[in-house]
């Protein structure tokens, strides 16, 4: 496939986000950046979106509409992802927005050599409160470096926002995001990105992603729900695929098996919170920490509380709630 030399292809996957979507898509039409094109694809909204989308179509050429059934984020970025034309592919979720130079921020960042561009991002609460900041960084790195800063904790963070990709890249290599995995697709399609990356550059004093927290998907269900979700538990099948992606990373390698120890015991706890019993997945769960313990227990990963959870868990996970619990 030819692609259109210097143009971005904006890839907006939609879901019932009719309370969000003008604002998102105002601050895209508003780029500073205009080469540009916008592909919308609605995943079985049943609110007003599409026609949100439809009507902004109708005003603007460079704005295309996609329309499926309801099957997830993954699938709608991988259509997104299919029909884009752009030599660059950027992500932009539905309820979120970017000031005006965020396209063309990224772009910068693409020189000759470079593959993949990362920029910051400010984590907001609907009523536009920060609540949390990407990590300052300005560099030029290569693969090692990059898969360090993703995977950890207290790096760039896995999100698709806030970067740019290539397209001929991504597609050479059949990178799409596994629709499997409800929690960390997105870090896992990053990483396995990264791999096939020369070069990588990131500066984060371009702030320019504003990324809005709402008490609804995954993430926020498997930390607050009364209800417990097997679903919840590809974050650590997510985590135990990375292990084969970061491959002889050494530092990323550590953080990724910390980080199976830390996330499988959070989940246990869940399973008792949430008074759900199954003792093969505990079984199993207990299992990766104990396998995972010893880079979590020397990892800046967790905080104290987080390492010591995960240290009782491996011994007995009924003992350790019983304690936390008097906590």
């Amino acid at each position: 496939m030819d692609y259109q030399k210097g143009l971005v292809s904006i890839v907006i996957p939609v879901y019932n986000g009719e309370k969000y979507l003008s604002r998102c898509l105002d601050s895209v039409i508003a780029q500073t950046y205009s080469h540009i094109e916008i592909i919308l694809v609605d995943d079985g909204s049943k609110d007003g979106s599409l026609n949100i989308c439809m009507n902004y179509a109708s005003k603007d050429n460079r704005i295309y509409v996609e329309t499926k059934e309801n099957t997830g984020v993954s699938d709608t970025r991988n259509l997104g992802m299919s029909k884009a034309m752009g030599e660059f592919i950027v992500f932009i979720d539905c309820d979120d927005y970017v000031v005006s130079g965020y396209v063309e921020h990224l772009v910068t960042l693409m020189k000759e050599g470079i593959d993949l561009g990362i920029c910051g991002w400010v984590k907001e609460s609907e009523k536009g409160e920060t609540r949390g900041r990407c990590v300052d960084m300005e560099e030029t790195c290569g693969v090692d470096r990059c898969l360090e800063v993703l995977v950890s904790l207290g790096g760039v963070q896995g999100y698709p926002i806030s970067k740019i990709f290539r397209t001929s890249l991504l597609r050479e290599n059949g990178i799409v995001f596994d629709k499997d995995i409800a929690i960390f697709e997105d870090l896992l399609f990053c990483c396995e990105y990264t791999k096939k990356c020369r070069k990588i550059s990131i500066n984060t004093k371009y702030a320019d992603y504003h990324y809005i927290l709402h008490p609804t998907g995954s993430r926020y269900a498997s930390v607050h729900a009364k209800e417990f979700n097997r679903i919840w538990i590809t974050e650590v099948y997510s985590l135990e695929k990375l292990l084969s992606v970061v491959g002889d990373s050494k530092d990323a390698r550590k953080r990724v098996r910390a980080r199976i120890a830390l996330s499988s015991s959070f989940y246990i706890n869940r399973m008792f919170e949430c008074n759900y019993e199954d003792k093969q997945l505990q079984k199993d769960l207990v299992s990766k920490i104990r396998k995972n313990l010893g880079p979590a227990m020397f990892s800046s990963e967790g905080d104290v509380k987080w390492t010591m959870q995960a240290f009782l868990c491996s011994i007995s996970p009924g003992l350790e709630y019983k304690v936390k619990s008097k906590l």
